[in-house]
């Protein structure tokens, strides 16, 4: 047999849903990944320029920053050396202060993001003429080699007047290790010539232009106006410039000018404006654009099956919806399976699934109609079976104490007589109720009923009968089966008590205990007589075998109390009652009758 993996629609479904998810998936993702990276090239170059820009951007923040704070400190040193005319002669301390000033380390600082500030310290040098090098120690040697290189001494012949930010050498004629900026006024006609630097560490400028190198850009460049290269990264020289400057109408400044080649793109990004002329310019490969791919698709791969789940989700819910009202149906029927008829589906849609409900429902008023009336008709049949084995019984009972009227009358004990007639009279009248299809009593009026026949009873026999109760005021308010506990006593006097004598033949006075009490919601019904008992073959054929069978066998003329109550109790309880038998020859009988605590 062929065993089925999902018993549940849903499940079914959700699993036939996630795997054509998956299977597209597998099978959709290399071309996908070909289309976006054929999309995306385009914004892809956009995001490496936009990233070089904002390198760009931090450079210009910088360097406006940093350079203009060099000017002032500058200015108030040449004229504490240098007073104008009209102002006082400085002093010794004077100066010395205006120069301790001058070399104070600059600090710049700005905001990067709202998360981070960069900052850094540039150190101040300055040439002024007739005073010689002034520096701290530890920029001397910078400052020599800066002030005696070949490009100082080149500016020297035509003048130097302006801002300019030439590229500091190292002993080995390379770039070296701080970004530089010139402040010089050393013409032919200037009175008091001098050059002022500030001098930057070159890994301070590495951060500025994080930008770029965390995509991994390592051949940058920083240019001044003649294209000299001020600082490069990679070993990176520009050799055309020409590209550079191909839109000069344009002059603002962080202006963008790419160059894209087969193998490799460059973007040029105008820092100053277009007078200072200063440029930050990268080249990359184009292979680079496919590494930041391999993130943005990790990403839009997870956007893709992010989006696969939200349809799923959707799909999933909307059949929810549906197979929500399908699982309800089929509940509902489960109710229906287990015999309650009374369920009802609320479904108000105009669809299939509402036109089921509407049927189910239908079909249930139509079982429930059809149930009630069985159970109806059965109801009836069972109350007339009931009264017509109670009517068994009347002949029976009434043959006797008519009997027993007749004997005490034809010994003239006319007192005795009365009693037992009026005796009769209340149990034929209590017997009257059955009659009228009154099935249930109170334990109070049975026992009243009880004492009646006893009285009746003890006119019969030959001996005395005593009738003992151990009944609560309570439980005496308790609904039984009217009619149960007569049969019972009447079978303990005849085939018990009656029978019950003593060594010289003479009967043995008889004693009936009735006991009547509730426990874990049921009543037991406990008569115990002191009679001759039982063998376990009696007991099990009257107590025990089928009823029903014993009644249609004829049976009727022994222990018929015995076997009519056994049929009565399956009538209004099918098996929930039970009867347990206690007896042995010359020990009694104890019968205990358990039955539901219903009323």
């Amino acid at each position: 047999m062929k065993r089925k993996r999902f018993k549940s629609l849903k499940a079914r479904s959700l699993f036939i849903i996630i795997l054509c998810s998956a299977l597209f998936m597998v099978a959709a993702t290399p071309s996908v990944q070909s289309f976006m990276y054929d999309m995306f090239h385009p914004y892809l170059v956009e995001y490496v320029t936009q990233k070089t820009s904002d390198s760009a951007i931090l450079m210009s923040t910088f360097l406006s920053l940093s350079n203009n704070a060099v000017r002032h400190p500058a200015r108030d040193l040449i004229r504490k050396y240098f007073p104008q005319e009209g102002d006082a002669a400085p002093t010794r301390e004077e100066i010395n202060e205006a120069t301790e000033n001058f070399l104070e380390p600059i600090e710049t600082s700005f905001s990067v993001s709202s998360e981070e500030t960069f900052s850094c310290l540039s150190y101040p040098a300055m040439y002024l003429d007739g005073v010689g090098i002034i520096c701290s120690p530890e920029l001397q040697d910078t400052a020599e080699m800066f002030f005696n290189s070949d490009w100082f001494h080149d500016k020297l012949t035509n003048g130097i007047n302006g801002s300019y930010y030439p590229a500091v050498p190292d002993a080995g004629g390379n770039t070296g290790d701080w970004f530089c900026f010139m402040i010089s006024s050393m013409g032919h006609d200037v009175e008091h010539p001098y050059s002022a630097l500030l001098l930057t560490p070159r890994e301070d400028i590495d951060r500025l232009w994080r930008n770029v190198s965390g995509l991994g850009i390592t051949d940058t460049a920083f240019v001044n106006s003649d294209y000299d290269t001020i600082y490069t990264s990679g070993g990176f020289s520009m050799t055309d410039f020409e590209w550079m400057t191909s839109d000069p109408s344009n002059s603002l400044q962080h202006r963008i000018v790419k160059r894209e080649t087969d193998n490799e793109t460059y973007c040029s990004v105008l820092v100053s404006f277009e007078g200072e002329g200063l440029r930050f310019i990268t080249r990359f490969p184009n292979g680079l654009f496919a590494s930041i791919f391999k993130t943005i698709r990790l990403k839009l791969i997870s956007l893709l099956i992010a989006l696969i789940a939200a349809l799923i989700l959707i799909i999933f819910f909307i059949l929810r919806r549906m197979l929500s009202r399908l699982t309800a149906l089929s509940d509902k029927m489960a109710v229906v399976r287990d015999g309650n008829y009374s369920v009802r589906l609320e479904d108000s849609s105009d669809d299939e699934i509402g036109q089921l409900a509407a049927g189910f429902n239908e079909m249930t008023d139509r079982i429930r109609e059809n149930v009630e009336t069985i159970v109806e008709k059965e109801r009836r049949e069972k109350q007339l079976q009931y009264n017509l084995m109670v009517s068994a019984i009347d002949p029976h009972f009434i043959n006797n104490t008519l009997n027993t009227s007749t004997c005490l009358a034809a010994l003239g004990r006319n007192d005795e007589v009365i009693q037992v007639n009026e005796a009769l009279i209340i149990f034929l009248k209590d017997n009257l109720k059955m009659k009228s299809s009154k099935t249930f009593d109170t334990v109070e009026n049975e026992l009243n009923v009880l004492e009646q026949y006893i009285i009746i009873q003890n006119h019969l026999c030959f001996n005395t009968i005593t009738l003992r109760t151990d009944v609560s005021d309570e439980d005496r308010k308790l609904q039984i089966p009217k009619f149960m506990l007569q049969p019972m006593v009447e079978n303990a006097i005849l085939h018990g008590i009656m029978m019950n004598k003593d060594k010289n033949g003479k009967p043995v006075a008889g004693v009936i205990d009735i006991g009547i009490s509730r426990e874990n919601g049921r009543i037991n019904l406990t008569i115990q007589d002191n009679g001759i008992g039982m063998t376990p073959e009696t007991v099990e054929r009257y107590f025990y075998s089928d009823a029903k069978a014993a009644l249609d066998n004829g049976a009727s003329g022994s222990h018929i109390g015995v076997l009519n109550v056994r049929t009565r109790l399956s009538l209004l309880y099918d098996d929930d009652y039970s009867i347990d038998v206690e007896s042995a020859p010359g020990k009694g009988t104890k019968v205990t009758v358990a039955i539901p605590d219903e009323l």
